[in-house]
């Protein structure tokens, strides 16, 4: 609907990134993130705009980083963010003054993101991150600001403090994840920090990005691969996972080509396909993205000789064509290709 520039045109400096946004019940936003003024430390800054895309304020504050935001019932944001090694949760008000400031406690890297759940039934949040080298620490606070109960854990040396750990909760359990080397885990404690169950998956990969509650009260999960595939993962509370979706978002899995190009009347499309691949599919499109032809294939197949028939057996006309091949674990990045007759 609308594209903004989210920056204060008159500060000197520039906009590192912004890190989260919500939007208020009347349809406001705030985004917070990290300003960079010259040589300057950097600081954070929390920008509220309105539905139409138009800068309400921007602020910036004593804080190196702001990483996560969540809303109070008044719409009022709390902020997670750090200065040097010290990890703080801000709470402002609907024009940016702080309401309260509280520090977390445990020193953690400057590089350690800090992340914050929606707030639960006793009106608390809870917020996670992970110290050097491997502890990881959730902390229940208050509407308040108060700790109202500290958790820590000692995972494995292959959790990585660079990287976001994700929370949701239900009424028994706590759920969160991060990054670990070459899989990835979500983990389940109950409310008094006991573990229930790890789900470990092993993907190559890079890590857990995303970890929400969906609507059907179970959870799913978002994560990249180190083949730089995206992994969507649907699981329920106790740890059983509902389904698997592999989908590829780069070239390096599935080899694609064909040949000649531009072609009259035949080309041959080659490809390498991976063991694994379950029903793979070459799947042919026209220029409207409408599905004209399709090949079932076989993991040891390289190609298949397209006629420039569509699935009726009739020619086509001129023009230009996308191929792909899917499975039941990838998609891969369309391919250009002209006829012309």
């Amino acid at each position: 609907n609308w594209v903004k520039i989210i920056r204060d045109p008159t500060w000197p400096g520039k906009l590192d990134f912004l890190s989260s946004i919500k939007q208020t019940s009347d349809g406001d936003y705030f985004a917070v993130g990290k300003f960079k003024i010259d040589e300057s430390p950097d600081c954070m800054e929390v920008v509220k705009f309105n539905t139409l895309g138009d800068t309400l304020w921007t602020k910036p504050y004593d804080y190196m980083i702001a990483y996560d935001l969540e809303l109070d019932p008044d719409d009022n944001p709390i902020i997670t963010a750090i200065t040097y090694d010290t990890p703080f949760c801000i709470k402002l008000d609907s024009e940016g003054n702080i309401i309260w400031q509280s520090q977390l406690g445990e020193i953690a890297t400057h590089n350690a993101k800090i992340t914050i759940s929606e707030q639960n039934a006793n009106d608390r949040f809870y917020i996670g991150y992970i110290k050097i080298l491997y502890d990881i620490f959730i902390k229940e606070i208050t509407s308040n600001g108060d700790v109202y109960d500290s958790y820590q854990f000692n995972l494995s040396e292959s959790y990585e403090y660079r990287y976001p750990i994700s929370l949701v909760f239900n009424d028994s359990n706590i759920f969160f994840t991060g990054r670990t080397e070459g899989d990835y885990d979500i983990n389940c404690i109950d409310y008094e920090g006991n573990f229930s169950w790890q789900f470990e998956k092993k993907w190559y990969g890079k890590g857990v990005d995303v970890l929400k509650k969906t609507a059907d009260s179970n959870f799913a999960v978002i994560s990249v691969t180190g083949d730089d595939n995206l992994v969507l993962t649907k699981f329920d509370g106790e740890g059983n996972y509902t389904s698997i979706h592999d989908y590829i978002i780069g070239t390096n899995q599935i080899q694609l080509s064909n040949f000649p190009n531009p072609f009259n009347p035949e080309t041959t499309i080659s490809f390498e396909l991976q063991e694994n691949f379950e029903n793979p599919i070459l799947e042919i499109f026209n220029i409207k993205g409408n599905l004209i032809k399709q090949f079932s294939l076989t993991n040891n197949q390289t190609s298949v000789v397209w006629d420039s028939t569509n699935h009726t057996h009739k020619q086509v006309s001129s023009s230009i064509y996308y191929y792909r091949i899917k499975s039941n674990e990838v998609v891969s990045k369309p391919k250009k290709m002209l006829l012309l007759k």
